[in-house]
């Protein structure tokens, strides 16, 4: 009994807190910032702009396995999904799970978008800090620039991924699967607002890419990241903890060893 109790205080992992250990790192922290306006449901790229969105991501992160990844989506307002993190199942779960539906308020708020990514990151950290913003453009709000002149004072680089096509599409109503009209009964045709993507890009240092082929895209994005964020490398701090299980695993050993093959033998003789 006490071997087994000893086993089981082995597999508890006795520990405690030890010093603090600085490493460098090239490791980058991205921030997705994931439009989810209404627009996004447009079917101008197959099977549609968010469901190619969502895929983009999902490659980029299986692209990229030593980075730290977090997740913002937006419309009229922004909200921080996901915070950075190592875990990348994390991320895949919500994307599993976003719709244009999630988010009451429409519009595409890109400053509040960009403004709740650049919450997301340890400021403080040198290195690779990389909003990627993923939207149609379309109809943005006002004050972008102040987000921008915000990561440009502090080292953060936008990357901006326009989804859709020139030509446009019309959006498709979640709610009753028809085309969505304007006031006026017109149907309204979406298109992608390349060249304020463009802008936004050049303005923060960094890059625009139009996502036509998921592959081809991703591809070209992390050819960019390596690029953009490859300034020096960043100092991550961690916890090295003291370990005391092998203490006790060759007592717990020797004990049940014991017994094992020196157990005492039932009298045959005894009732």
């Amino acid at each position: 009994m006490l071997g087994i109790s000893l086993l089981i205080v082995c597999l508890a992992d006795p520990s405690s807190a030890g010093i603090q250990q600085s490493t460098q790192s090239n490791s980058k922290e991205i921030v997705f910032a994931l439009d989810l306006s209404n627009s996004m449901n447009a079917m101008d790229v197959a099977p549609s702009r968010l469901s190619k969105a969502k895929q983009f991501i999902q490659n980029i992160i299986n692209r990229n396995t030593l980075d730290k990844f977090g997740l913002v989506v937006f419309a009229g307002n922004a909200y921080i999904s996901v915070p950075i993190t190592v875990d990348i199942e994390t991320i895949k779960m919500n994307l599993a799970s976003i719709e244009t539906s999630m988010l009451p308020t429409q519009g595409t708020n890109l400053k509040e978008a960009i403004l709740r990514a650049y919450d997301c990151f340890n400021i403080k950290r040198e290195g690779g800090k990389v909003i990627i913003l993923i939207t149609d453009g379309e109809d943005h709000e006002e004050g972008i620039e102040e987000a921008i002149a915000i990561c440009n004072k502090n080292n953060v680089n936008i990357v901006s991924v326009g989804v859709g096509s020139n030509d446009g599409s019309k959006i498709i109503d979640v709610a009753t699967n028809q085309p969505k009209v304007d006031e006026q009964g017109n149907i309204v045709i979406s298109k992608l607002n390349a060249e304020e993507l463009e802008k936004i890009a050049k303005d923060a240092n960094g890059a625009y890419i139009q996502l036509q082929n998921t592959d081809a895209a991703a591809a070209e994005l992390v050819d960019k990241l390596n690029s953009i964020a490859s300034e020096g490398s960043a100092e991550d701090t961690n916890i090295v903890y003291q370990h005391y299980y092998q203490y006790l695993l060759l007592p717990a050993i020797f004990l049940l060893g014991i017994a094992l093959f020196f157990h005492p033998q039932k009298n045959k003789n005894s009732p």
